[in-house]
């Protein structure tokens, strides 16, 4: 309604302009006292709502010389047309099947600004297009609840990987660029901080579990906590705000299969036998040498306690390591 020229393309269509949310939701009542009345019309914030959309239409149509009339019973009563019908009832001014054809049409037309009038004189006009830059098209792109929830997990993990093993940083650098491109995305997307902090929460509990080694228990809250936390992370009242429920999933999925097998393979090789080192000797067998001595592992040991009985040579089975000695005992 607000255009100096309205044109539309063949086969579609414009109106059904009742206010609704962002998302798409309908147009909720708010408190009990502006519930709706006996006759089932909305509550006082809606018909507020309502009446200021419905004044403005009908103001810009009045202005710019179209239907008023029907303006108001577009955001009234969410009436639509077709292109063919909004021109027949002067809802729009013209229409045209692509841009060439725009351009053509609006060739000589008078367009009002105020108490000036203009001639659009676009024959042979230089047509000059603006598309977004390569930063705007990033930043669109990573302005999305999907990739700023990717890149919220994959920064973290990145920060657990440097922290964990020993490196020259890169986990560091890419955790923290990941992590800034995360809270950029997040400042223009309707953040529910309470979904935040659960999910940062599992985050910390399941990395935590790797270091305190808790049998699994601080990895089952951490995904309990980071699920939930995935799923209130935007405004779930606007669909076009969700993460994507596949994305959550496949994360989640992936978070327990990584970080159940890190456990595993840390259980197993706390139940194994040492190979290396002085707790690699027990289990050995050493070689009888003089002055209470022993021969094992390509070193000669004190033996705590006599060898009385034992010849050179003889084979002995080492039982335990006392400080810098050890205890052997004869094979039967």
């Amino acid at each position: 309604m607000a255009a100096d020229v309205a044109a539309m393309a063949p086969q579609t269509h414009l109106g059904a302009a009742t206010p609704v949310t962002l998302g798409g939701m309908p147009f909720s009542p708010g408190t009990k006292d502006e519930s709706k009345d006996k006759k089932g019309r909305g509550g006082v914030l809606e018909e507020k709502a309502l009446s200021d959309t419905a004044a403005y239409a009908r103001t810009l149509a009045t202005t710019k010389g179209r239907n008023a009339a029907w303006a108001e019973r577009a955001v009234r009563e969410s009436l639509s047309l077709t292109s063919e019908e909004a021109l027949r009832n002067r809802v729009i001014d013209l229409v045209a099947a692509d841009e060439a054809d725009l351009l053509k049409k609006l060739s000589g037309k008078e367009v009002k600004k105020g108490a000036l009038t203009f001639n659009l004189n676009l024959e042979g006009a230089r047509r000059v297009d603006f598309p977004m830059s390569p930063l705007r098209k990033w930043l669109h792109t990573i302005a999305n609840p999907n990739v700023a929830y990717l890149l919220l997990v994959l920064g973290f993990y990145a920060l657990v990987y440097e922290f964990s093993t020993p490196g020259i940083g890169l986990g560091a650098i890419a955790g923290i660029i990941c992590l800034v491109l995360a809270f950029f995305s997040l400042q223009v997307l309707p953040l529910n901080f309470a979904g935040l902090v659960l999910l940062v929460a599992g985050l910390i509990m399941m990395g935590l579990d790797i270091l305190v080694g808790s049998h699994g228990l601080l990895i089952f809250g951490g995904l309990i906590s980071f699920a939930i936390g995935s799923f209130f992370l935007f405004d779930v009242n606007q669909a076009v705000f969700r993460v994507s429920m596949e994305l959550i999933l496949a994360i989640v999925l992936t978070s327990a299969g990584f970080f159940g097998f890190v456990i595993r393979k840390i259980w197993s090789a706390r139940r194994s036998i040492p190979v290396t080192g002085a707790e690699g000797l027990v289990g050995q067998m050493a070689e009888v040498r003089p002055e209470g001595m022993v021969f094992v592992d390509g070193a000669l040991w004190t033996v705590e306690g006599d060898l009385a009985g034992c010849v050179l040579g003889e084979k002995v089975r080492v039982v335990k390591i006392s400080g810098n000695r050890l205890v052997v005992q004869k094979e039967a």
